[in-house]
């Protein structure tokens, strides 16, 4: 008896494009790292933009978990009876997160030669 299937594959094209605008390519740095351990490479792109700061927001939240993964196995699976008699025990983790929110404008030129950017920047101009 024989079991076996035949299996169909085929190319996938993959291809990946950037658009850096001419004023960010003199301040771009490009690195190519090489990852062993997934073998394939890493491009790291790192560019110098004008901007400011638009706003910060600030969230906490809390959260309450098992002390244990003893105690989450009981919350889990264990009937209510049991769990009177033997509680899980809990802790709360609390977060605190910042988000900076900042307006860049990418395509501003050295030395700025165009007011609209700044007022963009400054919240008078367009993309409110």
């Amino acid at each position: 008896m024989n079991n076996t299937e035949t299996v169909v594959l085929e190319k996938v094209f993959l291809q990946s494009n950037f658009k850096i605008p001419r004023q960010l390519l003199v301040s771009t740095e490009i690195e190519r790292v090489e990852d062993v351990i997934k073998n394939g490479l890493i491009f790291h792109f790192r560019s110098i933009l004008i901007g400011t700061h638009a706003a910060t927001e600030y969230v906490e939240e809390s959260a309450r978990v098992p002390i244990s993964w003893w105690d989450h196995v009981k919350e889990r699976f264990f009937p209510e009876w049991y769990l009177k008699f033997y509680p899980a025990k809990y802790r709360t983790i609390e977060t605190k997160i910042t988000t900076t929110i900042i307006k860049v404008c990418p395509h501003i030129e050295f030395p700025p030669n165009d007011k609209r950017h700044f007022d963009y920047l400054e919240g008078r101009g367009r993309g409110q």
